[in-house]
């Protein structure tokens, strides 16, 4: 087409516009004009909130696919550029559109509409955040809000309200939103609730599904699409500073002690109904069904993983949040077991294949509910290996709630605070850290030896209604919890566990208590647990030592590469022959002077102090900095990076008593460096009785 053909039809299509809009006014010639007090009320005069929601809210108001007079009515009101000096007919569009809305609306404090459906939360940078209309939190960049997509998104149920309020009539006739006013809106409000509140942080002001706690202790149960907060039901919604957003719906407690008779008959059979209290029944039923298991410490790891799923009902609302870990070979149970356990739990814990750290985070999101990774196992690949470091990782962090940060577009950082309580099942666990080892309880079950014992199986709505049973006991009971937990850990601390152990085992051992027993644990319901509780006994804590322990321990399973021909080659097999008091001679490889010569062949030396608490012992010089003492911890928690002022293996010594090493300057390789002596008499089991004994080697 040519540009003079172009322009005569452009040209035609605006005066087939022109022709739509006249039409549509003259349509309007008949409508009555309102009262002045409709078109405008006294602003003094209260506004009946509900009649306006009515009219407002969610869409209410006729679709603009109404009449062509009612659309261009509607225009005239919205249309921010209609001159002061308009006609009579676009008055009288005016009129019609209040007559229909019911009164003239004013921009509120943040700027918006009256009864905006989408709630501005704040912002951070560019990010702006969002309560939507179904009460769901959404993360908006500033470029995304700028789409129509995303508005429309945003707005969801709620998209008669954009037309109302936001609608224009086009050059052509044809009224569209502005999208652009609401955009500016939307963004001026975040804005402007930064500059009353600070800037938004949703890692710690949005609260999803689970459990959590007030600043002054009360438990709030975020049940999805409702609250209950101290045994009340409130709708969702901002509980001191902190935003409650929409999530998957959760099952609440129990109403009352009445059951279903399928449930109160499985309480009948396993004769628990007679003479007890009835909400201690569902906590004692479910320890009586996991005591089915062949368990390695009977009595003791059933009450465990029922605390386990007590600690998932409580969710964020715990300081410590334990992960429990059950092993055993195939056939053991540790199916049956898991499938018990979700079926009580129910949505409360996302069961996992194979997961990642990033998969479970981005999974989980606000949420504080169970995590549970079935057949968490050693693979010996490479890749396979370090997916199970990131989420035992990322177990470690939700124990008490670290904040997981990452680099993110535009500059604003991806946060992420884990709150989830983790389990895991397998039979041969993945290397764990010592800091991941003191987070998690391993019962240990054993296989099935009973051919005629069978693992109680639950149906869905069974095991969800002993799930609210559970619940309805754990929230009647929450105000004990501060002294029931404080006396479990005193029980742990006095068998000889560390501050770190009484709070993962004194965690769980609370939680099956809180729903087993009232007030704090009595004598008689400790005693059958004692001989379990030792730190010597328990499997999970026998072998956790200082890190400084363990630092001595890698430097004497060394073997130096200068060592290779000689007879005793690992470092700790070689001090144990200078300490040994069989007889030397000249030749004899340790001998005082030719231990000397050997050790500095590995960048040690051996001294006996003129002073200081190791005075007169025979020692091991440690230098903090040198090269072939970081060969001997390389790959290893205690190594020395590149460049680095000294070596891990100093940091990790400096903790060890002053009877066991010593920090002072010591030749090495003709230069006074600093060192780390260690006592061989504390440190070398020349006996090996299993203790370290003083055996003091013949004098130089």
């Amino acid at each position: 087409m040519s540009p003079e053909g172009r322009r005569a039809a452009r040209k035609a299509a605006q005066a087939e516009a022109e022709k739509k809009r006249k039409r549509a006014l003259d349509r309007l010639d008949g409508v009555e004009p309102a009262k002045p007090e409709a078109l405008a009320p006294d602003p003094d005069e209260d506004v009946d909130p509900e009649a306006a929601k009515e009219a407002f809210a969610h869409g209410s108001i006729p679709p603009v696919t109404s009449e062509e007079a009612f659309a261009e009515a509607r225009a005239a009101l919205l249309d921010v550029s209609v001159p002061k000096d308009r006609s009579e007919k676009a008055k009288k569009a005016e009129a019609a559109a209040r007559l229909v809305q019911g009164f003239t609306w004013a921009p509120d404090d943040l700027g918006l509409p009256p009864h905006m459906p989408v709630r501005p939360l704040g912002k951070r940078k560019s990010h702006l955040y969002f309560i939507d209309p179904n009460d769901e939190f959404v993360e908006l960049s500033a470029s995304k809000l700028s789409q129509q997509g995303e508005i429309d998104n945003l707005f969801g149920p709620a998209i008669g309200y954009l037309w109302s309020f936001y609608g224009k009539m086009s050059s052509n006739g044809e009224l569209r939103i502005k999208y652009e006013d609401v955009r500016r809106h939307l963004t001026g409000a975040c804005g402007r609730l930064v500059a009353r509140t600070g800037l938004f942080d949703p890692m710690r002001k949005v609260r999803g599904r689970g459990a959590w706690r007030t600043d002054s202790g009360v438990l709030v149960l975020h049940l999805g699409s409702r609250l209950w907060i101290g045994g009340t039901e409130a709708p969702l919604g901002e509980v001191e500073g902190h935003v409650y957003a929409r999530d998957v719906d959760l099952a609440p407690p129990a109403a009352s002690e009445t059951m279903s008779d399928e449930l109160a008959a499985l309480f009948f059979e396993a004769g628990l109904l007679e003479g007890d209290d009835r909400s201690k029944v569902p906590g004692r039923w479910m320890l009586k069904a996991m005591s089915t298991w062949n368990w390695m410490r009977p009595g003791f790891d059933e009450r465990l993983v029922l605390g386990y799923v007590v600690c998932v009902f409580l969710g964020a609302a715990l300081k410590w949040r334990p992960a429990i870990y059950p092993i055993g070979d195939k056939a053991s149970g540790k199916s049956s077991l898991l499938a018990l356990v979700k079926a009580v739990l129910g949505d409360r814990l996302m069961d996992l294949a194979d997961p990642s750290g990033p998969g479970i985070y981005q999974s989980l999101g606000l949420a504080a509910i169970g995590v549970w990774a079935d057949e968490f196992e050693q693979e010996g690949e490479s890749a396979a290996d370090a997916r199970a470091a990131s989420v035992m990782r990322l177990a470690r962090y939700a124990s008490d709630g670290k904040n997981v940060v990452r680099g993110g577009a535009e500059g604003v950082p991806t946060n992420y605070q884990a709150r989830g309580t983790f389990g895991f099942t397998g039979i041969n666990p993945p290397p764990m850290k010592p800091a991941e080892l003191s987070r998690i309880a391993m019962p240990m079950l054993s296989k099935l030896t009973d051919a005629s014992a069978t693992a109680p199986e639950l149906s869905a709505a069974m095991g969800e209604e002993m799930g609210r049973h559970l619940l309805r006991r754990v929230v009647d009971r929450w105000h004990e919890w501060p002294e029931v937990l404080a006396a479990w850990r005193k029980v742990l601390l006095t068998h000889g566990h560390d501050s770190r152990a009484g709070d993962t085992f004194g965690t769980l051992l609370a939680a099956a208590h809180l729903v087993l027993d009232d007030g704090v644990p009595l004598r008689a319901q400790i005693e059958p647990l004692a001989k379990h509780l030792p730190r010597g006994t328990m499997s999970e804590t026998q072998d956790d030592r200082a890190n400084w322990e363990k630092c001595i321990d890698r430097l004497l399973q060394a073997q130096p590469d200068a060592w290779r021909q000689y007879k005793y080659r690992s470092v700790g097999e070689f001090l144990t022959a200078v300490l040994d008091d069989r007889p030397k001679d000249e030749a004899d490889e340790v001998t005082p002077m030719a231990a000397r010569d050997r050790l500095s062949t590995a960048g040690m030396g051996l001294c006996r102090p003129t002073s200081g608490p190791l005075q007169g012992g025979l020692c091991l010089a440690v230098p903090s900095n040198h090269v072939e003492v970081a060969k001997l911890f390389e790959r290893s928690l205690w190594a020395m990076g590149v460049g680095a002022v000294q070596g891990g293996w100093a940091t990790a010594l400096k903790f060890a008593p002053e009877d066991v090493v010593d920090h002072r300057k010591q030749r090495v390789d003709g230069r006074s460096v600093q060192c780390s002596l260690l006592a061989l008499d504390k440190v070398i089991d020349v006996a090996g009785d299993g203790e370290a004994q003083t055996q003091v080697a013949r004098a130089a």
